[in-house]
């Protein structure tokens, strides 16, 4: 929030009532994010926290109007899909994972799931029992959209 907080003060010009913000404002603080090399999805997340920042400052506060010159800002589109973007861990860097747990043997279990499954720590954590396919052929899980757990993005639908 601080990095936000920073970009769109310095593109307002400094601190202001939330009724002065303008469309220019939040347009401003777009390059300037994008100018800082933030990816695609991180600009996309951070205009939504100050949209609902604003947002729920209008609702709260008496007198507030329900101006957001963030609401329905345009970001664009990213250039190339995050996950061909991202380089696995050197393998250097997994061994010593695995050395310092080798005593945790918990931990050492979940590191192991995340290592050979590539999922993130919150899809592990998010499981249910009825994800877990233990009599396939080949034990798997499952990670997908339901009630109580989104998906970070389109591709995180797999089974692992």
């Amino acid at each position: 929030m601080r990095r936000q907080e920073r970009h769109l003060l310095a593109v307002a010009e400094g601190d202001k009532p939330l009724a002065q913000l303008t469309k220019e404002n939040a347009r401003a603080w777009r390059e300037r994010s994008q100018a800082a090399g933030l990816a695609y999805g991180t600009i996309q997340r951070e205009s939504n926290d100050i949209n609902a920042a604003i947002n729920c400052t209008n609702r709260e506060w008496d007198g507030a109007s329900d101006h957001s010159p963030f609401k329905g800002l345009k970001i664009g589109q990213p250039e190339a899909a995050a996950q061909t973007e991202r380089d696995p861990l050197p393998e250097e860097v997994i061994a010593r994972v695995y050395k310092g747990l080798e005593l945790i043997r918990d931990l050492l279990a979940i590191w192991t799931l995340l290592d050979w499954t590539g999922a993130r720590p919150s899809e592990v954590r998010m499981l249910l029992r009825s994800e877990v396919v233990t009599d396939a052929d080949s034990p798997h899980f499952v990670i997908q959209k339901r009630e109580g757990r989104s998906l970070k993005n389109p591709w995180s639908v797999r089974i692992r």
